[in-house]
């Protein structure tokens, strides 16, 4: 879907509104197509999987607005998942929010975000290096990663698997001496092993938007951090997702699909359940009930579901 008239401004290296940080990463981008504006100080990114759970969507979602409420602008990619819910959060509490494309400024991918890039254009800013018109193909996300990670002032992690794009993030927000925060997931969940990974290499733990600050003010303090973190898989490279749709049960249809993908091993409520799979609660209790008796969810007490992991 393209955006017919977007009001695009072109940045150049050397230009007073380039960021410097950009002439930092490699390969540093040619130019910058821009609607809005970019970031102000402090920044945040906000980052994970697209494929992410209810537990990580809420959680992403909260962390934007408490930093939005705390004077920061978040920054994020635009995706699916944890991208959408962090770009939603700090809307929804009033503040600016920044998200960087792997396509054209114009086309608007994934096209169920076209309403939320519209609004992050006027409380915030679209950035993409690449030409108007360029579509979206896999290999673009993980490149404009490092984009992400150069506008930040610390990168936050929210559930990621082995795999996951935001590990590129990660390793390139090391490399310019960016705090990366990591939050941690429960034990054998596919979606805290990139999270938890983090934190086994140096990652700092983030648990609310306070941590987040203090490794902000920590660097304003004693200058870029020097860092070994370098996130890899188990075959020793950092591996992106393709933006993919939810995952769900191979034999899953309709709306037992759509709140299948939701769960995790993270117990959830109901209503969370029922306002990101964006049902009713008829509905909602409908699917759990077939996920239930279909051994594909548990109940654990009043109306807390987690997926059954067999």
């Amino acid at each position: 879907m393209v955006n017919p008239s977007p009001s695009v401004r072109e940045l150049l290296p050397g230009d007073a509104a380039w960021p410097a940080a950009f002439d930092r990463v490699q390969p540093r981008p040619e130019r910058l197509y821009v609607v809005g504006e970019l970031p102000g100080k402090p920044a945040v990114a906000l980052v994970g999987s697209r494929k992410a759970d209810a537990y990580g969507l809420e959680l992403a979602r909260s962390l934007g607005a408490a930093l939005a409420r705390a004077g920061c602008t978040v920054v994020s990619g635009g995706a699916l998942g944890i991208d959408g819910a962090a770009h939603a959060g700090a809307l929804a509490a009033g503040g600016r929010t920044v998200a960087v494309l792997g396509c054209g400024i114009d086309v608007r991918y994934p096209p169920q975000h076209a309403e939320l890039l519209a609004r992050i254009e006027t409380h915030g800013g679209v950035v993409s290096e690449l030409p108007p018109g360029t579509t979206p193909h896999p290999f673009q996300f993980p490149k404009r990663n490092r984009l992400i990670a150069a506008l930040a002032d610390a990168v936050v992690i929210v559930r990621a698997a082995v795999r996951s794009g935001s590990l590129v993030t990660a390793r390139e927000a090391a490399k310019l001496g960016v705090p990366v925060l990591a939050v941690p997931g429960p034990a054998g969940d596919p979606l805290s092993r990139g999270t938890n990974g983090l934190l086994r290499q140096g990652a700092r733990l983030c648990e609310t938007a306070a941590d987040v600050l203090a490794a902000i003010e920590a660097v304003e303090r004693h200058g870029p951090l020097t860092s070994a973190l370098f996130p890899v898989d188990g075959d020793g490279a950092a591996r992106a997702e393709a933006p993919t749709a939810v995952e769900a049960a191979p034999a899953l249809t309709g709306t037992d699909a759509r709140v299948y993908g939701l769960l995790s091993a993270v117990p959830v409520h109901a209503d969370v359940l029922r306002r990101h799979a964006q049902l009713d609660t008829a509905e909602t209790s409908a699917a759990l009930t077939r996920l239930e008796l279909a051994g594909l969810a548990v109940r654990t007490f009043g109306s807390l579901f987690h997926r059954n992991e067999w």
